[in-house]
């Protein structure tokens, strides 16, 4: 979990264009006096922030959800293809992301397994393959 806050930050720093020297100066106004080099041990996960630094940082980078720190997608991939898309391309791919989301058919709540939808199928055909079909020649 360390990882992946560090990870997180970092990605939302670079996001915004942040310098760390400006992320910086924004926790001074808010009354935290951290030194860039701390921000840098965040990002790297050498040290974590308590929870009042990390909620602002949060307000820094304009996280509105904690989602993204719960959720079990390798990251490292994800940062990588992500990464790689410019803002148009980021949107389109967070448009499908909801899209995928708002159907079951796709998500980890959705309760039929891959076995379960192979014996539906199974069941839908009632007729054997064994089964002679009449035709008028018969």
């Amino acid at each position: 979990m360390k990882e992946k806050i560090a990870c997180i930050l970092k990605e939302c720093r670079k996001k915004n264009k942040f310098s760390v020297d400006y992320v910086a100066n924004e926790l001074k106004s808010q009354g935290f006096e951290i030194a860039p080099k701390t921000l840098y041990g965040y990002e790297t996960g050498k040290n974590q922030p308590n929870a009042d630094i990390f909620l602002c940082l949060c307000k820094i980078y304009n996280i509105t959800s904690f989602d993204m720190f719960f959720d079990e997608v390798n990251t490292e991939y994800t940062n990588k293809s992500y990464g790689e898309l410019n803002d148009i391309g980021k949107q389109k791919a967070d448009e499908y992301i909801e899209d995928l989301k708002a159907n079951p058919k796709y998500t980890q709540k959705e309760s039929k397994s891959i076995e379960n939808t192979i014996s539906d199928f199974d069941t839908a055909i009632p007729v054997s393959i064994n089964t002679k079909v009449k035709t008028n020649k018969d």
